[in-house]
C-alpha cells in the first residue's frame, strides 16, 4: 500500500508557507526526481511567505521539498536511501530572525505506477492533472519513496514507512491514499 505524502499542518493554526526560493543554476528542476551532481552552497536561505506567517511545518512542499532535520533522519531510520538533502535556513522577513533545523530535499526516482491512461513524457517535467492515482503496487517495485511520473509534484511513500513516521510522532504529516489524492 502507498499514500501520497503531504503537510497539511495542524487544524487548530494556520501555518506559513514559502516565499520565492532562490535559483540555483546547479538544479534544472528539484521536482525532476534526477540526481544532482553539482555542488549546492549550503545554507540555502530560504524566505518563508511575508503574506501568510504562521507555524512552521516539518514540511514544506512547493516548487521545492523543504523537511525538518528530524523527519529526514526518520526517512533515513525507515530505509529511504533515495535522498539528497541540503542545509536549508528558513528566513521570517519580517524579522530577518533565521530558523534552522531544516533540509532542503531531492527525492531521486521517478516511477510511472499511477492507474491512469496518461504517461509523463521521458525527460520532460510533465505534471497532469487528475482527481485521484490508485498506485499499481507491482509497478511501484517496493520503492520506499518517490516522485510520481505521472504528476511529478506527487511524492509517494510505502506502507512501512508511513507506520514509521507515524510511530514517531509526525502528527503534522497527512498520508493520503492515492485513490483521495487530487494532483
Amino acid at each position: 500500500m502507498y499514500y501520497m505524502l503531504e503537510c497539511y499542518g495542524s487544524p487548530f493554526e494556520d501555518a506559513t508557507d514559502l516565499g520565492e526560493v532562490p535559483e540555483l543554476p546547479q538544479v534544472e528542476s528539484w521536482m525532476a526526481g534526477r540526481m544532482i551532481t553539482d555542488p549546492i552552497p549550503e545554507p540555502v536561505r530560504i524566505p518563508l511567505d511575508a503574506e501568510n506567517p504562521g507555524a512552521l511545518l516539518e514540511m514544506f512542499k512547493s516548487d521545492v521539498l523543504v523537511m525538518t532535520d528530524r523527519l529526514v533522519a526518520a526517512l533515513e531510520e525507515a530505509g529511504v536511501d533515495n535522498l539528497q538533502t541540503y542545509a536549508a535556513e528558513l528566513v521570517d522577513p519580517a524579522t530577518n530572525r533565521v530558523i534552522g533545523g531544516y533540509r532542503l530535499v531531492n527525492v531521486v526516482g521517478v516511477v510511472s505506477c499511477a492507474e491512469i491512461g496518461a504517461r509523463a513524457e521521458e525527460g520532460a517535467l510533465a505534471r497532469l492533472d487528475f482527481d485521484g492515482a490508485p498506485i499499481d503496487a507491482r509497478r511501484a517495485r517496493g520503492f520506499l519513496m518517490f516522485r510520481l511520473a505521472e504528476s511529478l509534484s506527487a511524492v509517494v511513500v510505502r506502507q512501512e514507512v508511513r507506520d514509521h513516521l507515524v510511530a514517531k510522532g509526525f502528527d503534522m504529516l497527512t498520508f493520503v491514499p492515492p485513490e483521495e489524492w487530487i494532483g
